[in-house]
């Protein structure tokens, strides 16, 4: 993840960019009219254009709003995910493998353990006290064993495992008749509706303000601390900056999915792949990518089988090899 690595040629760029968007909005259609139920396409499209029809409470009020939030959610996570990557200079992190995932479930699940009636919003600050307490103990890993990238990694495997373990005592003991459900401890976007939808947008635009105003010194962290800080630029705040809108999206978005994990391994890592390490191109492909990812996964996730299978067991299925696919790497090209 060098700064020095040679970006692709402009044009592989412009088609990777406009294939990857293509996959998206491909994708997003077949999440709409593709699902249990089985209706037929002339019902769906009936449905989406006059908005009647026998499948149109179910496209219109389940399937779509679910679609947007699997785009949003894929923004969210492929955004944290480079940020964790280049703030920790660490190939390997993302959000759910940092801990930061399981953090944020299992601050969800105290808070809902005390008041089960709580709201969103107090949701949303459960789950970013949960994701930033993790995150922190991690970062003291990294402080004391000089962020090893594997040693970091381990740290968060144990966090987010202690987590989640916590979460589901919690679940079981308090909560399992709570609307959640269990898909939740594990991640889905069964729970996403029209008010899920509109209320990841927050996170989602957060995340891409920050990207778009702060994207140009993220080569400068790459280069190294003393030659940032020669070019005007503090890497600690700067660090600290992309680390806690990272938590802080993350945290939010836990509270309406549940812990998903990989996606923001898995799309920075592709991103790079297909156009380099150039950081304004990496960070734009890097969103079409991750909600590739999330929307491909969703699907086999509902499809695959009769009952649907937990969003976050799937992007596993998928993200695991490739985690060890970087592992079996040299440390040098990871």
């Amino acid at each position: 993840m060098s700064a020095g690595e040679i970006s692709k040629p402009i044009f592989l760029y412009k088609r990777n960019l406009l294939l990857t968007i293509l996959a998206a909005t491909a994708l997003f259609i077949l999440e709409i009219y593709i699902g249990p139920g089985r209706y037929p396409a002339r019902q769906v499209t009936e449905a989406l254009i006059h908005g009647r029809g026998p499948a149109a409470t179910v496209i219109l009020d389940i399937r779509l709003p679910r679609a947007i939030g699997a785009v949003l959610t894929g923004v969210i996570l492929g955004i944290s995910g480079l940020l964790l990557q280049v703030s920790l200079r660490n190939p390997l992190a993302e959000p759910y493998l940092l801990g930061v995932s399981g953090g944020a479930s299992l601050g969800v699940m105290a808070a809902l353990a005390l008041a089960p009636s709580l709201g969103y919003m107090a949701m949303d600050i459960a789950g970013f006290i949960g994701a930033l307490l993790a995150i922190l103990l991690v970062i003291l890993v990294g402080e004391l064993t000089g962020y090893n990238v594997y040693s970091v990694i381990l740290a968060g495997v144990a966090v987010g495992g202690m987590s989640a373990s916590l979460a589901i005592i919690i679940y079981l003991a308090k909560l399992e008749t709570h609307q959640l459900g269990i898909l939740w401890i594990y991640g889905t976007l069964s729970l996403v509706g029209w008010s899920e939808a509109l209320q990841l947008l927050v996170p989602a635009l957060l995340a891409l303000v920050y990207l778009a105003i702060y994207y140009s010194k993220f080569n400068l962290l790459l280069l190294g601390d003393e030659q940032a800080a020669s070019m005007g630029v503090s890497p600690k705040a700067l660090r600290r900056g992309m680390i806690l809108v990272s938590t802080i999206t993350v945290g939010m978005l836990t509270s309406y999915t549940g812990p998903i994990g990989f996606i923001g391994l898995m799309s920075p890592h592709i991103a790079r792949m297909l156009v380099g390490s150039e950081v304004r191109r990496l960070s734009i492909l890097t969103i079409p990518v991750a909600a590739d990812l999330t929307l491909i996964s969703d699907l086999l996730a509902r499809n695959i089988l009769p009952g649907e299978i937990p969003l976050g067991s799937m992007t596993a299925l998928l993200g695991v090899p490739f985690f060890l696919y970087l592992l079996s790497r040299r440390p040098a090209e990871t």
